[in-house]
């Protein structure tokens, strides 16, 4: 990422507010940068170093817990400067909690970590409904940010003044994350995941690779969960958890694995999903499901990677990039049509078995549909039957399209 690139997007953290100033969506976008931290930390260990985690969310949820328990216990002797460089604490937190799993876990590679870091994250959660006096069970710690006045005036009472930390913090921390992915240390954990044991022919430990890069991963995992704190003012046993884990693998897998800032993209997507869609559907996580698999299938580098291929063709030759909007468009529609009959279905069937309905019509796109008659059954089932064989025809053409584009661009 250039120098510009880093301008801009300070600028676009630095405007956000400028067109999102409702309160609620500030404390969406401090969400947002909250995950990207996170995801982007993540995908360092998975994208450059090949290690599968389940357990990342351990090292977050502690740094929240110690986060709230240190500004509960110092609150009346707390200012608004000291909470600024509080994520420093977590960071602290983080690097200390990685060290002590990251002896244990990174020993070997493989399946190997991944169930190690399985076992860690089971049984870290579990803990936290034992051990009542630290995490304080399924309430979880809450705590009041609101510091003492600054000569600024500043109390981080206010939404906004938490999301200009977040949006600092965030920015630090993907500017370091990205640079320490081109020092020698980044470098070597390619080699370790790309071939250990050559690796070890060479003189180097790829246990003590895969240990050294894990504690810097832990360090944005820990700032990651004290802003999470800072932002809700309340961390829960959940932040711990196998789901908080999965979250954050789906961010790296739909943003893309393969480059760096990729699962940056990933946490917009999915926190919009989370927080948005949820607000008109409850079936928003099967979405968010049937997102991830087709990302698999169809796009395994991921959006980011989509993009980034784009990119080279549009640099190589831009007139190839255009040939192939009339196939994008066709796989557009197909594909609409397709989503419309799966979203329909759905919602038709999230609404029939919910308990609470009180009749049988719903009402999906601006249509009251009565779930009681079976034309509208029929007419989704048509619409998702239509659209996946309009897809079968469609895609072959848009892959060939693509591929003689690329091959013009590398030509070129």
């Amino acid at each position: 990422m250039t120098r510009t690139g880093w301008i801009v997007t300070a600028i676009i953290l630095l405007a956000l507010p400028l067109l999102f100033k409702s309160s609620s969506a500030l404390t969406i976008l401090c969400q947002i940068g909250v995950m990207m931290i996170f995801a982007s930390a993540y995908n360092l260990l998975l994208g450059r170093l090949g290690l599968l985690s389940f357990g990342h969310a351990v090292f977050f949820g502690i740094a929240g817990f110690g986060t709230a328990h240190l500004i509960s216990s110092l609150q009346g002797g707390m200012s608004a400067p000291v909470l600024m460089v509080l994520p420093i604490f977590g960071a602290l937190v983080g690097l200390i909690a990685g060290a002590l799993v990251g002896f244990i876990s990174t020993r070997s590679g493989g399946i190997a970590f991944a169930m190690i870091s399985l076992g860690i994250a089971e049984l870290v959660s579990s803990s936290a409904l034992i051990f009542v006096s630290f995490f304080q069970g399924e309430a979880g710690v809450s705590f009041d940010r609101t510091m003492s006045p600054h000569p600024f005036g500043i109390t981080f009472g206010p939404i906004l003044q938490v999301y200009y930390l977040v949006a600092g913090w965030c920015f630090v921390s993907l500017f370091l994350i990205y640079h320490f992915s081109r020092t020698p240390l980044g470098i070597m954990c390619l080699a370790v995941r790309d071939n250990a044991e050559r690796v070890a022919f060479l003189g180097y430990r790829p246990a003590r690779v895969r240990l050294f890069d894990l504690r810097h991963r832990c360090i944005a995992r820990g700032v990651a969960g004290t802003l999470h704190a800072i932002t809700f003012e309340h961390i829960g046993f959940e932040s711990l958890g196998l789901a908080q884990s999965g979250l954050v693998l789906f961010m790296t897998y739909i943003g893309g694995s393969g480059i760096l800032l990729g699962p940056a993209l990933g946490a917009l997507i999915v926190t919009l999903l989370q927080t948005l869609v949820s607000r008109f559907t409850s079936a928003w996580a099967f979405y968010l499901g049937i997102t991830f698999v087709l990302i698999v299938l169809f796009a395994p580098g991921g959006l980011a990677g989509l993009i980034a291929s784009h990119w080279r063709i549009w640099r190589a030759d831009r007139r190839a990039l255009m040939r192939l909007i009339p196939s994008y468009a066709v796989g557009a529609v197909t594909s609409l049509v397709g989503l419309a009959g799966v979203v329909v279905t759905t919602e038709m069937a999230s609404f029939a078995t919910n308990a609470a309905r009180s009749s049988s019509t719903t009402v999906i796109f601006g249509l009251s549909l009565d779930i009681a008659s079976a034309m509208p059954w029929l007419v989704a089932t048509a619409l998702m039957i239509a659209g996946f064989v309009l897809c079968r025809h469609a895609y072959p053409s848009i892959a060939s399209a693509y591929r003689a584009a690329n091959q013009q661009g590398v030509s070129r």
